[in-house]
This record gives structure tokens, C-alpha cells and sequence, in this order.
């Protein structure tokens, strides 16, 4: 699982919206990788994304189980 706070320039509009490009870091077994996250909105008001990890040469992975609450989002 990752949460990604929001970050205040990304915050235009009187609410969040999580969907956009998003770069952080996750840390696995003590060694901090970073990652690069995707996130659209679909009609329905569900979510989909999907993940890279650019050092283990991991691109366009899905993402499961999605969640956006507030200012935090996983996954």
C-alpha cells in the first residue's frame, strides 16, 4: 500500500482531485525507490491507475483497490 498526501500546488480547486501524475518514493525492505503513479477518475466514480518503478525497469503496472479519502490516496 502506498498514501500519497497532496501536495498544496496541486490543490487549484476548493477539493482534491487525485487523478494526474503523481512522483514520490516507496521504501522496501529499507531500500527507497522511486515511483511514478497515474490516476484517472472513471464515470462511474471509481478509480484506476497504474505504476512505475523505473529501477526495477517496472512500467504501466496496474494498480488494485484504489482508494481516495480526503487528502490521501491508496492503493
Amino acid at each position: 500500500m502506498l498514501i500519497l498526501p497532496w501536495s498544496p500546488a496541486n490543490l487549484a480547486q476548493n477539493q482534491p482531485d487525485a487523478a494526474g501524475r503523481w512522483e514520490g518514493a516507496i521504501n522496501i525492505q529499507g531500500t527507497k525507490l522511486g515511483v511514478n503513479v497515474g490516476l484517472s477518475r472513471k464515470a462511474d466514480n471509481t478509480w484506476t491507475g497504474k505504476i512505475d518503478i523505473p529501477a526495477q525497469g517496472a512500467k504501466d503496472l496496474p494498480l488494485a483497490n484504489i482508494t481516495v479519502e480526503g487528502a490521501a490516496v491508496s492503493f
